[in-house]
């Protein structure tokens, strides 16, 4: 490793990095909180942070291919392979050098899955869609198949999304994590042509790591299955049922695993009359009964602002994360697992997988 770009001391890593950004003293602090977050990865090299990470409102966070050059330089990569890539989806299949040869792990991250989460409102995804689709896939695919390389990390793009930024802020963090500087904002608000509708493809095996379900929600006797597998009383659920005039036996297993995670799973939900859709947003007496009733079950909820876990809730795999979280007794697992809940995309559920290698 190249040593002029390896500071030894404190002083030579100001002076580095002042001397990289062309001593903009935002910038040097930003590269030295990248540095301490992520240097390591890069052999304490200033320069190599300095072009493979970003820091958004103070959060240091990667590039998308960083995560996939750490992996290979970890020497625990056999394969990690871009299948199949559209602007609608993206497949990448991945194998561990340490695990038998031909155990295949495949991930797909899709235009429908974007959409769910809420991310193609953003014009970072309507103008790069290729581009944004592929950055998901691969760290997704990196964090569940080498958590021991890259611990966590989200990347920028990740990052951007789940901010309360303008869309010209995400569209810039976007572009320069995905390497597409050139791309200006004004540029990309020129109405485009419209895409031809899609041919319908194959019906293709479910991505293990990201679109699942954690319990099974096929049909109506499936979910009672479920409700006594997490000891819920049936007659609570059945009062839930009637009072918000409900039934089961119609719902799809969509409508079911939704129906389960909003009113079912926690007691504050099941039990309390009228708990508003958006109760984080209540006069602050009221809220926090709410609140108590929630920390009353996941102390680990307490760690956390309701604005800012309430949406989450109705999301399976971040409440699953939670769950996990929740009963880590380990300090230092459980403060990991806590950084985990703060920086995962609510929908990703490769981050239950990395919670539950502590």
């Amino acid at each position: 490793m190249n040593t002029l770009y390896t500071p030894q001391t404190s002083a030579q890593l100001i002076e580095l990095a002042n001397l990289l950004t062309n001593n903009d003293s935002r910038q040097a602090f930003e590269l030295i909180l990248n540095h301490a977050s992520f240097g390591h990865h890069f052999g304490g090299h200033m320069g190599l942070t300095l072009v493979n990470c970003v820091t958004i409102k103070g959060k240091p966070t990667m590039r998308a291919d960083a995560l996939a050059g750490i992996c290979r330089n970890s020497g625990l990569v056999r394969r990690l392979q871009v299948v199949n890539h559209t602007d609608r989806l993206c497949v990448i299949e991945c194998e561990r050098s340490d695990e038998t040869a031909g155990v295949v792990h495949t991930f797909e991250f899709t235009w429908q899955m974007a959409e769910q989460m809420g991310l193609t409102r953003n014009s970072n995804w309507s103008r790069m869609p290729r581009q944004m689709l592929r950055a998901r896939c691969v760290a997704m695919a990196c964090r569940a198949v080498w958590p021991d390389a890259v611990s966590g990390i989200y990347t920028a793009d990740e990052m951007a999304d789940s901010l309360d930024l303008s869309d010209r802020e995400r569209f810039e963090i976007t572009t320069q994590s995905l390497g597409e500087d050139d791309v200006r904002y004004e540029q990309s608000q020129k109405p485009q042509p419209q895409r031809p509708p899609q041919p319908s493809r194959p019906p293709q095996a479910a991505a293990p790591q990201q679109t699942r379900s954690q319990y099974d929600f096929s049909n109506e006797q499936a979910f009672w299955s479920v409700i006594a597998e997490h000891d819920i009383n049936a007659d609570e659920v059945r009062g839930v049922l009637h009072r918000l005039s409900e039934d089961v036996s119609v719902m799809s297993p969509a409508e079911l695993e939704a129906f389960f995670y909003e009113h079912c799973l926690f007691a504050v939900t099941r039990l309390t009359a009228n708990v508003p859709s958006e109760w984080w947003a209540l006069p602050e007496t009221k809220r926090n009964v709410v609140h108590e009733g929630y920390v009353a079950e996941s102390a680990c909820l307490s760690l956390f602002e309701p604005a800012f876990y309430g949406p989450r809730l109705t999301q399976p795999a971040w409440v699953e994360v939670m769950r996990h979280v929740n009963h880590l007794t380990d300090d230092e697992q459980r403060s990991e697992g806590v950084s985990v809940l703060r920086q995962m995309q609510p929908a990703d559920w490769s981050a239950l997988d990395y919670v539950k290698s502590f």
